[in-house]
């Protein structure tokens, strides 16, 4: 990922998060951003490419890739795990897709080799 890519990444970043509304909801992105010592450190895609990868519009592998970003990513899945568990008689939205019902297995984001399956992106969202 060179620097112009980071920074178009970025600002989509920073407009997702000004969209949130955690009085609303709780969102599986906040596994990153509470663990992460300097803000967006640790990134997942953009609403806007999750959206895009989900309609098969894009192709995941396409997308501009940062390994050491991937690998940090990883490390927090159990902290996502944690809030997926916390809600897990709760529906799974995705963020990505405007708080519709997550497709799971349908999305080839959603990881179903950890327990509990983890979205790759951080976009599960549960409605408090």
């Amino acid at each position: 990922m060179n620097l112009e890519q980071e920074q178009h990444l970025r600002a989509q970043l920073e407009s997702d998060e000004e969209k949130r509304d955690r009085g609303q909801y709780t969102y599986t992105i906040d596994a990153l951003l509470d663990n992460s010592i300097i803000p967006l450190s640790i990134w997942p895609e953009s609403n806007e490419n999750v959206a895009s990868i989900i309609k098969k519009e894009v192709d995941y592998n396409s997308l501009p890739f940062d390994g050491a970003n991937e690998i940090h990513k990883g490390f927090l899945n159990t902290e996502q795990q944690d809030i997926l568990l916390q809600h897990e008689h709760r529906e799974a939205l995705c963020e990505a897709q405007d708080m519709q019902p997550c497709k799971k297995e349908d999305c080839e984001l959603f990881n179903t080799k950890l327990a509990p399956p983890v979205c790759s992106e951080y976009k599960i969202v549960f409605e408090k």
